[in-house]
């Protein structure tokens, strides 16, 4: 590792520290949100995994909070641990990376993708696309090890860990032949079985997944594809374009100037197969996320459906243009200047999501000096913008109002139709959710005290606006 690839990683090392201390300080705002709230609940609920939309590499993510439960850990740690856990993982996949299989250029293109284009993506944390992306780092950094022929247990780790991949997200796919192809082009070694085994395997175990476990929420993803049938040929003139574009002006210029850097030294040094890679993925890719999501959706969302685009340009960035640079101070300065505005446009953007927690909160303190535990809220009568979206309220104010122990707990479910819980209103074991009703009783009493009450449907008036 020469010295200035020194400094470089320890400046990695500042920023995943810099996420890391983000990550412990808004624990609450990242865990007591939507999937996240959701899957801690369920975890509990079953003391063992809650994997969703057979993703069942997420268990990896879950394996700290989980044993932390079965030690006997309270919920502030739980939901601590579980915060934090989304950073130790790329913490973990940098350092082996950098030291162990001493590729700290590759680990660095994981440390600047990690953070390129997140700000509001940052309080949504189980999404499992990032950690296909950390997963491919990793698996790289086993393959640029040694000789493409080289150790057998290198190739079987790779292979391993490319069926992890598959199994994270359906787009993860896509940074792995992105990962795969500049590979290529990095070691130019093709004759060998290995270059074209690994992502024939890799695509053959994708088909296999998407066809044979398909589920509910990804067959309504697939079917945004006929986006691009529907609208054809006007992909330019679609809201989510314009959207990218505020989002650029607003938080993503880093990524637009790497990018250009990236293009000007492809340029330069007559790197056409690699530029043309890279444009592809990059724009390819943008075109696919923004033509099935024509409509817009939350920020936090699509931000980490665009991680992706922030691996299409850390990687060549890192590994090629940074090195290149004749200006070593300057190059240092971009990079830890990149570093610092990332972490504080985190800060600058998570006001909505501290607001929301404050209004779970507020609502949580006036619902204590009422007689009951659970209550159906009318979605016209709550702050839906203030809240983002609403399905996850009935953990979110379970998993709030437990926090400080479980002497009374409190949840709440926000509602289009709250009439369709009428069945159950003379039940007084039930805990309701979006889309399934719980008997209450399986809530484990060492971290929720709900004890037997029936629903009451709230007023605009009981409402904390």
């Amino acid at each position: 590792m020469t010295r200035d690839e020194r400094r470089y990683i320890q400046l990695g090392y500042l920023s995943l520290i810099g996420l890391g201390l983000l990550a412990s300080y808004y624990y609450l705002e990242r865990t007591c949100f939507l999937d996240a709230s959701f899957i801690i609940v369920n975890m509990l609920m079953r003391d063992g995994m809650a994997i969703e939309q057979e993703r069942y590499t997420s268990a990896l993510t879950q394996i700290v909070p989980l044993l932390a439960a079965k030690a006997g850990a309270g919920l502030g740690t739980i939901l601590s641990l579980y915060s934090l856990t989304f950073v130790l993982w790329p913490l973990a996949v940098f350092a082996v990376v950098a030291h162990w299989l001493e590729q700290p250029r590759l680990a660095l293109g994981l440390a600047i993708a990690n953070v390129l284009m997140l700000s509001h993506g940052f309080f949504w944390i189980p999404n499992q696309l990032q950690l296909g992306i950390w997963l491919t780092v990793l698996g790289y950094g086993i393959l640029l090890k040694g000789p493409l022929e080289g150790s057998t247990r290198h190739f079987i780790s790779s292979y391993l860990i490319a069926l992890l991949i598959v199994f994270a997200h359906p787009l993860s796919i896509i940074p792995f032949i992105f990962m795969h192809g500049f590979f290529l082009l990095q070691r130019r070694d093709w004759p060998s079985v290995h270059v074209w085994g690994l992502p024939a395997f890799a695509i053959l175990a994708w088909l296999a997944k998407t066809f044979l476990l398909v589920n509910p929420y990804d067959l309504i993803r697939y079917h945004s594809l006929s986006n691009f049938m529907s609208h054809f040929p006007d992909y330019f003139r679609i809201a989510s374009n314009y959207e990218f574009l505020s989002y650029v002006a607003d938080s993503y210029y880093f990524a637009v100037i790497l990018l250009f850097l990236n293009g000007l030294y492809y340029l330069g040094t007559q790197s056409w197969l690699k530029l043309s890679w890279m444009l592809l993925f990059f724009f390819g890719y943008l075109l696919l996320v923004n033509v099935s999501l024509l409509g817009g959706v939350a920020r936090f969302y699509v931000e980490l459906q665009y991680q992706p685009l922030a691996f299409f340009i850390a990687i060549p960035f890192a590994i090629d243009v940074l090195p290149a640079m004749r200006l070593r101070r300057t190059a240092i300065v971009l990079l830890a200047l990149l570093f610092a505005s990332r972490l504080a446009l985190i800060v600058y953007h998570s006001v909505p999501y501290r607001e929301r927690l404050g209004w779970h909160r507020a609502m949580i303190e006036r619902l204590s000096l009422r007689e009951g535990n659970r209550y159906l809220i009318e979605e016209s009568d709550a702050p839906v913008k203030k809240l983002i979206l609403t399905w996850g309220s009935g953990y979110e104010s379970l998993l709030v109002s437990s926090i400080e122990g479980p002497k009374k707990s409190i949840t709440y479910q926000i509602d289009e139709e709250p009439g369709r819980f009428e069945v159950f209103k003379d039940n007084e074991n039930v805990f309701h959710t979006e889309w399934k009703t719980f008997p209450s009783s399986d809530l484990p009493a060492r971290y929720f005290a709900l004890e037997p009450h029936r629903y009451e449907k709230l007023t605009n008036e009981d409402i904390v606006p």
